[in-house]
C-alpha cells in the first residue's frame, strides 16, 4: 500500500474493488496461502486492516506484515 493509497499486487497496481478477484487468482496460480503486505508508514491503520481482511476474505491463510528496523548510526 503505497503512502497516497495505492494498492499494488505483485509490483502491479489494482483497485479496491478488483482487489479480492485478483487476490484469489493469486492463490489459484501459485497454490500458496500466504501474503506479505507492505504499507508505507504513513497509511492510515484503518485502511491496513481493510486489506488484511481482503486478504483473509479471498482465502490466505497467512498474513505477513514484515517490519524494517533503522539501522543504528555508526559512531
Amino acid at each position: 500500500i503505497a503512502r497516497d493509497g495505492q494498492l499494488f499486487l505483485q509490483d502491479k497496481p489494482v483497485d479496491k474493488e478488483t482487489l479480492k478477484k485478483e487476490l484469489r487468482r493469486v492463490i489459484l496460480d501459485t497454490g500458496d496461502g500466504v501474503l506479505v503486505l507492505k504499507a508505507d508508514k504513513f497509511v492510515p491503520y484503518g485502511i491496513v486492516v481493510d486489506i488484511m481482511d481482503a486478504v483473509k476474505g479471498a482465502g490466505f491463510r497467512k498474513v505477513i506484515a514484515p517490519t524494517i528496523m533503522e539501522e543504528e548510526s555508526v559512531k
